[in-house]
């Protein structure tokens, strides 16, 4: 299939008018390109074009943009011939890879044939009177910012991946970044806002995932392929649900008279920069599965039938000895949970049952008991049937 750029206008299937600020995605979007916001936004005033192109193998797309755009590629392997330069491109994942962006100025010529079962890109587009020479931004030049470590008890740790802003490209009207929100903790927070309108686009390290999106004092369920549309001002905290990594790729548009040079947190939440807040927490907490079954039930023997005790010959030497100093208990894991195990208690070889033991002993000799040193002296009791005290995990 070969495609140009007639085949794909932003905001054709748009509707004018859209109140609500988030858009729901499909399961996987379809081949070709699905648009997903508009640049003139009734919401946002400026906003950006954004959207996903679905190529398969062997699909080419050639097309030159009257547009400043970025091409962010979310999955698949391709070889781009950009500017007159030819790269191959290609993304496994988006949690473990930093991305690859092509960022071309207006009236850039870009040409793209697919090399696997599926390429996937996120296309950002706004207009710019300025002209600038394209540029591949490669993985290896994202570093990763990790944003509040030591920060919250932990709990909005985050991979922040800065593409480009105004430092690294003066010409362009975006900035364009990733953030890895780990499961079950907060990213963009404290809650920050800032004058210039933004997009998130989501996914999720399961279909099924979720998390939610602050935009102002409204709060969105996100899902896997949606995208939320943040107004000037408005604070966007986000937090991914446990279980569930959360990707969003982040755009800022420039305004023409407040290009974006940062943010600002909602001042009430400040204190939690502070790495020695006195935060709550509690006095204990458990750590691990508790155990269960500290005892596995005992076997009853079938009615009319008596247990039959075995009784070693004269001078025989037990069957098992515990070594010096070894525990009487053991402890065995079945699955997900850990029983105590009773060792099987061992008869005296030299005195019968119910007989008493020798009460005098030599200083240096062992106790008249026929068991060597070491070994485990008679009991009486039948396996399973005692229970020593200070050996049960429970105790």
């Amino acid at each position: 299939m070969r495609a140009k750029a007639a085949d794909w206008e932003w905001g054709r299937d748009l509707p004018k008018s859209r109140a609500d600020l988030i858009t729901r995605g499909s399961d996987a979007f379809p081949p070709g390109f699905t648009g997903i916001t508009a640049e003139e936004d009734p919401v946002l005033g400026q906003g950006v074009d954004f959207g996903i192109h679905v190529l398969g193998r062997d699909d080419q797309l050639e097309l030159t943009d009257a547009k400043e755009s970025a091409w962010v590629l979310m999955q698949g392997s391709a070889r781009v011939v950009l500017d007159g330069r030819e790269v191959s491109v290609e993304r496994r994942s988006l949690f473990d890879d930093a991305p690859t962006v092509l960022h071309l100025g207006p009236q850039t010529r870009l040409a793209i044939q697919a090399q696997s079962e599926r390429v996937e890109w996120a296309v950002a587009r706004v207009t710019n009177p300025s002209a600038f020479a394209a540029r591949v931004f490669w993985p290896h030049e994202i570093v990763p910012e990790y944003r509040g470590l030591g920060l919250a008890q932990g709990t909005c740790l985050r991979n922040v991946r800065l593409v480009f802003d105004r430092k690294v490209r003066p010409e362009s009207r975006l900035v364009l970044g990733e953030v890895v929100n780990y499961p079950g903790r907060w990213s963009s927070y404290p809650p920050h806002h800032h004058a210039q309108p933004e997009i998130y686009h989501y996914r999720f390290s399961a279909p099924h995932g979720y998390g939610h999106g602050e935009a102002g004092n409204r709060v969105y369920k996100v899902r896997h392929n949606d995208t939320l549309r943040i107004a000037a001002q408005q604070d966007h905290a986000q937090v991914a649900a446990p279980g569930y990594a959360m990707y969003y790729l982040w755009i800022v548009r420039h305004l023409e008279d407040s290009p974006y040079a940062g943010f600002e947190y909602a001042a009430e939440h400040t204190w939690i920069l502070d790495p020695a807040a006195p935060i709550w927490e509690p006095a204990t907490v458990p750590l691990g599965p508790p155990v269960a079954n500290p005892r596995p039930p005992k076997k009853r023997a079938a009615s009319g039938t008596k247990r039959r005790r075995r009784v070693e010959p004269p001078g025989a030497r037990p069957r098992q000895v515990n070594p010096p100093g070894a525990p009487s208990r053991a402890v065995e894991a079945t699955g997900a949970h850990a029983f105590a195990v009773e060792p099987p208690r061992v008869q005296s070889s030299g005195v019968e049952p119910g007989e008493a033991q020798s009460s005098v002993v030599e200083p240096g000799e062992a106790q008249s008991s026929g068991v060597e040193p070491g070994e485990a002296q008679s009991s009486g009791v039948e396996p399973d049937e005692a229970h020593e005290a200070g050996n049960d995990p429970n105790d």
